[in-house]
């Protein structure tokens, strides 16, 4: 069985990492592919006097695709990074309480 501390850290990177993601998929969606752009499938990049064609090129749609799962994996991650600090929070509120009354 995995330890809750080791649990905690193995969630809080991937908290990180897919926040990481989520800017970097947010930026291209906003400055590389802004409305009206037509997507950006089958472009064709010159290098010298051959052409490369990218094979994978999402299109404005996929790239917002893979933001929103990405933000709703993100969603899904401080759900559990909550129920693993529980109680720290339950104790945190709760003496937070006792102290101002």
């Amino acid at each position: 069985m995995i330890e809750r501390r080791n649990l905690n850290i193995a969630i809080d990177t991937l908290i990180f990492f897919n926040f990481l993601f989520l800017i970097f998929t947010g930026l291209i969606l906003k400055y590389r592919l802004p409305p009206g752009t037509g997507g950006g499938r089958g472009r064709i990049y010159g290098l010298g006097r051959r052409n490369l064609l990218v094979q994978w090129d999402p299109s404005r749609h996929e790239w917002g695709e893979i933001h929103f799962f990405l933000a709703l994996v993100l969603v899904g991650l401080i759900a559990i990074h909550l129920w693993l600090h529980w109680n720290w929070i339950c104790q945190a509120f709760s003496l937070r309480g006792r102290d101002e009354g």
